[in-house]
């Protein structure tokens, strides 16, 4: 049996945390409770917005539940609902060494979290009949491998086919040389662009940042504002 790995743990821990708010949750196991963070700078949740006390410690159970099975030393959860309430906790070590705890205060990357706005982003352009998901890429961005075949649809599935330019060993040392390196759009995709496509447009699933890169010039173009 393949072992589960961190991003299915997490994309299990959504799921999970999808249904404790739902009517028809499950009830709560015992498990650590997370620490609530403290809030300001202009953060909404504040004491009194929360959510009512047993839904937020059925998330308590599930967001530690989750983090102890994927390893993960420690993360920032916050679940917010127009209406209804928000809740923010954060859970685990920010520093193994020193045991230091998770918290507001602490600075953390974005990263990969910019997938879910990107997409979002593409999806209210289509909604405004600005741009369409069974668009071919060549329609907005020339130069793309197999261009004419790849949807905006399949890019934002993670089903175009194009090699992932973050296992091109090139880039992999590029940026291990220089970590704050700066990058842009054209630079990384360039990395993938030498190797060839990994399967047709469609025919199966894979994890690939060059999809993204390539959605975020497409809102570019269409919208004329810089994404970043």
């Amino acid at each position: 049996m393949r072992r589960r790995t961190p991003r299915r743990l997490l994309a299990t821990a959504l799921l999970l945390a999808a249904a404790v708010l739902a009517p028809a949750a499950l009830p709560a196991t015992a498990a650590p409770v997370p620490v609530p963070l403290r809030h300001g700078g202009g953060d909404d949740c504040r004491d009194g917005d929360g959510l009512p006390p047993a839904m937020a410690e059925r998330l308590d159970a599930t967001v530690e539940k989750v983090r102890r099975q994927a390893g993960i030393p420690g993360l920032v959860v916050s679940v917010r609902m127009p209406g209804k309430g928000c809740y923010v906790r954060a859970t685990g070590v920010a520093d193994k060494r020193t045991g230091r705890p998770m918290s507001a205060d602490g600075y953390i990357r974005i990263g990969s979290g910019t997938k879910a706005f990107t997409v979002t982003a593409l999806l209210q352009l289509v909604d405004e009949g600005k741009a369409g998901l069974d668009d071919p890429i060549d329609d907005y961005v020339r130069g793309v491998p197999n261009g004419h075949r790849i949807t905006l649809r399949q890019l934002a599935g993670m089903r175009s086919g194009l090699f992932p330019y973050t296992a091109d060993q090139d880039f992999v040392r590029d940026l291990l040389s220089d970590p704050k390196r700066p990058f842009d759009p054209w630079e990384v995709l360039s990395y993938g662009y030498r190797h060839a496509n990994t399967f047709e447009p469609g025919a199966t699933f894979q994890y690939s940042n060059s999809n993204l890169v390539l959605l975020g010039l497409v809102i570019e173009k269409v919208t004329g504002r810089p994404l970043a």
